[in-house]
């Protein structure tokens, strides 16, 4: 169901801002058929929807900075 897919999006969005994605790196995730159930929410929700889940996510995650703790630099 379409609640489910957003869901999944959200998921998978929030994933790869973590790992340091930007907006339009996370986009092309989206739009790749390799990458099945992010591309399966893609065709589902559409690109307007899967953008605002990008922007919503980027907004959450996108300025976390990681510190190692063993040695105090950002990484």
């Amino acid at each position: 169901d379409a609640e489910a897919m957003r869901e999944m999006a959200y998921v998978f969005a929030e994933e790869f801002v973590r790992m340091g994605y930007d907006k339009e790196q996370l986009l092309s995730v989206f739009q790749n058929p390799f990458y099945a159930g992010a591309h399966g929410a893609y065709r589902a929700l559409g690109e307007e929807e899967i953008v605002a889940i990008i922007d919503e996510c980027l907004a959450a995650w996108g300025n976390m900075r990681l510190i190692n703790r063993d040695n105090g630099k950002e990484t």
